[in-house]
């Protein structure tokens, strides 16, 4: 089962939609950003006023998890939790040009302001030490816990 915890890291409230709300879908849009791992992968399409995320299963199948806000001004953390994988997506700080993360097994891509980040589900989010950094490689904001 999966389970979408939606946490803004903006004084603005953010939506999600749940559970109850995800479909097959079919065809695939077309990604904005898409992580690979070996336990498939996660792409966020990019439509009016909001972002969907896909997961795409090892063997080809996809289908859409969840739909959230875009926030393209705003810094913003979405946490998708379920199967071998928890995803950490949103929308990064302006000026980014690239996420880092500190856990073994971790990955992470950023890419036309949207950031995609996967956790094994050994590692709990709160856990990782992550920094946002500009194209000439200054440090933009930095932490620890992907949710935070």
């Amino acid at each position: 089962m999966l389970l979408c915890a939606v946490v803004a890291a903006t004084a603005g409230g953010c939506i999600g939609q749940w559970m109850s709300d995800i479909a097959p879908s079919s065809p695939k849009p077309d990604l904005v950003i898409e992580l690979e791992t070996p336990d498939g992968s996660a792409g966020l399409a990019r439509r009016v006023g909001g972002l969907d995320l896909f997961i795409t299963n090892p063997d080809g199948t996809f289908w859409k998890a969840t739909s959230v806000r875009d926030r393209p001004r705003e810094t913003t953390v979405y946490l998708m939790v379920g199967g071998d994988t928890s995803w950490v997506f949103g929308n990064a700080p302006i000026g980014a040009a690239n996420v880092e993360v500190s856990i073994a097994g971790a990955q992470a891509t950023l890419r036309s302001g949207l950031y995609i980040v996967s956790v094994p589900k050994s590692v709990m989010p709160s856990e990782v030490s992550w920094r946002f950094v500009a194209a000439d490689g200054t440090l933009i904001v930095s932490g620890i816990g992907l949710l935070e």
